[in-house]
């Protein structure tokens, strides 16, 4: 399985993460001290901003809640965004799948 640091203090801090999800925009990963799941837009991963808030640190049954959120925000949008909605849904659909496993 694929780790990626975060490094935190100028370096001096290290949370490791297991990539559970990731495709050519978004990525899935969970923390592998505290098993909590965060997710986000790649190029974040590691910055000073980070994931947003509610996409960070939560654990199975609020990582559940937040994508489920926005499989039926894409689904509203089905009509006017078309294969955009159906890729995000996917994208959802799939990293709710490696959660619930």
């Amino acid at each position: 399985m694929k780790k990626l640091n975060w490094y935190f203090k100028h370096g001096t801090i290290c949370h490791v993460y297991s990539v559970l999800y990731e495709d050519d925009t978004f990525i899935l990963v969970e923390n592998d001290e505290t098993q909590e799941y965060s997710f986000g837009v790649k190029r974040d991963f590691g910055t000073l901003y980070g994931f947003p808030v509610n996409q960070s640190c939560l654990n199975t049954e609020e990582a559940n809640e937040i994508l489920n959120a926005f499989v039926e925000i894409d689904k509203k949008y089905l009509d006017s965004l078309g294969e955009i909605a159906e890729t995000n849904i996917k994208r959802w659909n799939s990293m709710l799948e490696v959660i619930t496993q």
